[in-house]
């Protein structure tokens, strides 16, 4: 799949694969890609000794009822 991710004001394509499956009632997709906060401008959260990464992983679920 391919998009655009929009953060605090900042917009980043993103393609990512995904799997989809179409049941009788509805289509459920579901899917996984990376960002780095920094290019975000997100800054890395520090909490005296825990530091979180840059990258972050985003689980994306969608389902979608048939009309």
């Amino acid at each position: 799949m391919a998009g655009r991710l929009t953060v605090r004001g900042v917009s980043r394509d993103v393609t990512f694969r995904a799997t989809v499956l179409a049941l009788p009632e509805q289509y459920v997709g579901e899917g996984e890609f990376v960002v780095r906060m920094s290019d975000f401008g997100i800054p890395i959260p520090r909490l005296l000794i825990f530091v979180a990464e840059d990258p972050v992983r985003v689980k994306v679920k969608v389902v979608a009822r048939r009309a």
